[in-house]
């Protein structure tokens, strides 16, 4: 996966785990009923081999993908999470191919409400993590994103 940006905040004296304020994301999103929608949770090392894991709760529409993170630091949770989009899928590889790729793209061409539908899943994502800290904690309430996606 690419990393395209990542986005975080620090929420002061929480008084929720980060299982918890991962939890509570994913209700925000699910009272959403957005079509097409994809959860599941992931543990990645944050260094080496022997390191410890941390929980993320991904969620994916279409090719991107967001994994949202929370830890505590201190009395603090810091929480965010990254953007990322997908490598090449089978639809684009076929793309590349001469005529076969013009037949396609005039079969199914990417519309503006395909990228409407993506902008709004990017928005709902943000919205749900900068609400549910708000919530926590409302001088959180503004994300910053990280200068580098990588």
């Amino acid at each position: 996966m690419t990393p395209l940006s990542r986005w975080q905040t620090v929420v002061n004296d929480p008084l929720v785990s980060p299982a918890e304020f991962l939890s509570a994301v994913a209700d925000e999103l699910r009272a959403l009923d957005l079509d097409g929608i994809r959860f599941s949770r992931v543990r990645c090392r944050e260094g080496s081999i022997i390191s410890d894991r941390r929980n993320y709760l991904r969620v994916r529409y279409k090719a991107l993908c967001f994994d949202v993170f929370a830890f505590a630091v201190g009395l603090d949770l810091v929480c965010g999470f990254w953007l990322m989009k997908e490598g090449p899928t089978l639809r684009d590889l076929l793309l590349e191919i001469p005529l076969f790729g013009q037949v396609l793209k005039a079969l199914r061409p990417v519309t503006i409400i395909d990228i409407e539908k993506s902008h709004y899943f990017q928005n709902s994502v943000f919205s749900a993590v900068s609400g549910v800290a708000s919530d926590l904690d409302p001088g959180s309430a503004l994300l910053w994103e990280q200068d580098g996606g990588g």
